[in-house]
């Protein structure tokens, strides 16, 4: 994304104004520390996020990983419908799993489900709030403003783990925000199997 051509294409189909970016100069020169511990400046963040950066991406922090809680959702609460079902969500090839995401992403496509749009506002905001304790610190890593897992985790220097406090209870159905075709196709198995349930105690 920070490439300046995909900046420009960004730009032509009118989406760069939703990035969040520095001005007013800032990042137009960037102080730091190579590994060789010499003092260096750099331009290439100029008008642009730093990389590596989580606390300035509501996407990292953590939409994506709504997104791909939804989707297990999905894949799972339809895994019983025959797979020529074009309600089915899956995961077995790599078409599917775009075929799925855009579902659940798109608006267009009846989706829109996630992230949810209180999720987006909420992860938006913490942004600022993220930046202003980057800021405080003068440019440091903040320890606990947000997970470093995978690569951040493994191979950023002096990078730590703070783990996400357990703090999320189960949700029914309906909090879940499922696709409208989810929807349709759990709702359609559930009475299904209660009526099997109640044929059964009947014929007691």
């Amino acid at each position: 994304m920070c490439d300046k051509d995909c900046q420009a294409w960004m730009e032509k189909k009118d989406m760069l104004k939703h990035w969040i970016r520095p001005v007013l100069g800032c990042n137009d020169e960037v102080i730091t520390e190579n590994k060789e511990a010499k003092i260096i400046s750099s331009k290439r963040y100029k008008g642009r996020p730093v990389g590596d950066c989580p606390e300035a991406m509501p996407l990292d922090n953590s939409l994506f990983r709504d997104l791909r809680a939804s989707l297990d959702i999905h894949v799972t609460l339809t895994s019983l419908l025959p797979k020529e079902d074009s309600r089915r969500f899956s995961k077995g090839t790599p078409k599917q799993i775009v075929d799925a995401v855009r579902r659940l992403w798109d608006p267009q496509d009846g989706g829109g489900v996630a992230p949810k749009a209180n999720r987006i506002i909420q992860d938006v905001l913490g942004v600022q709030k993220s930046l202003r304790k980057v800021f405080d610190a003068d440019g440091a890593v903040v320890l606990g403003v947000v997970d470093r897992n995978g690569h951040r985790r493994r191979d950023g220097v002096g990078r730590q783990y703070w783990p996400r406090k357990d703090t999320q209870f189960a949700l029914s159905i309906e909090e879940l925000g499922l696709h409208p075709d989810c929807q349709e196709a759990v709702t359609e198995l559930h009475d299904s199997e209660w009526e099997k349930f109640q044929e059964s105690r009947n014929s007691r």
